[in-house]
């Protein structure tokens, strides 16, 4: 009896240890985007990420600022201007992001 009583005591904590690592954490990712961003095609193009969840992108044409959230399967940018800038990327490594662009193929941005 003792022997089953230790067994399934054993059991328990492996359970909870084991579950103690399950979360449902829909902003968690892999990766993390604070840090500046270069585009790779044309390096004039920036994205600088803050850990407050703003970000500032430079571009040929000027300076603007917005607003990211992140969950484990993209990025979102919201731009403070002009909403036809907001933008969706993707982590195809720690170092690496894609902007998808429809049929025309993917603008990559390195962590610089």
């Amino acid at each position: 009896m003792k022997k089953q009583l230790m067994i399934v005591g054993i059991i328990v904590i492996l359970l909870i240890v084991g579950l103690s690592g399950c979360t449902n954490k829909e902003t968690e990712t892999k990766y993390s985007i604070v840090g500046t961003w270069t585009e790779r095609e044309n390096t004039t193009n920036q994205m600088i990420f803050n850990k407050d969840g703003t970000y500032t992108f430079i571009t040929e044409n000027g300076i603007g600022e917005g607003t990211y959230t992140i969950n484990s399967t993209e990025i979102t940018v919201i731009t403070n201007f002009n909403s036809a800038f907001d933008r969706k990327y993707r982590f195809l490594s720690e170092n690496i992001l894609a902007l998808k662009l429809g049929q025309s193929g993917e603008v990559i941005y390195d962590r610089t």
